[in-house]
């Protein structure tokens, strides 16, 4: 387990009153995703070692794991990559805006 020290959690809590109200607004539960990132520093520190975080090693690994996405755009779903053109081809308007393939159409 790693200890943190009052400069580590007083350089942490600065960083969650900079983060939170920014992660509410992009729709995101703050508490939540800055727990996940809580938990990372943590592990990261575990595996370089360290023992005692320091406030310098907060802003250090907060840096390396990248700041918490405030912008929806940034954190959006995966996009599916796009058909192949000659699949895309096939697909036609169905009934009531659904799509069928070329081979469910009557020609």
């Amino acid at each position: 387990m790693t200890t943190w020290t009052p400069a580590a959690r007083a350089e942490w809590d600065r960083y969650v009153a900079r983060s939170g109200p920014d992660l509410a607004a992009a729709g995101a539960d703050p508490l939540e995703v800055l727990e996940d990132l809580r938990r990372h520093v943590e592990v990261e520190a575990a595996r370089e070692g360290v023992q005692t975080l320091t406030a310098e090693d907060v802003r250090r690994l907060i840096a390396r794991l990248g700041p918490v996405a405030a912008d929806p755009e940034s954190v959006a779903a995966p996009v599916s990559p796009p058909l192949p053109e000659a699949a895309s081809a096939r697909l036609v308007a169905g009934p009531a805006g659904g799509v069928v393939t070329g081979t469910d159409v009557d020609h």
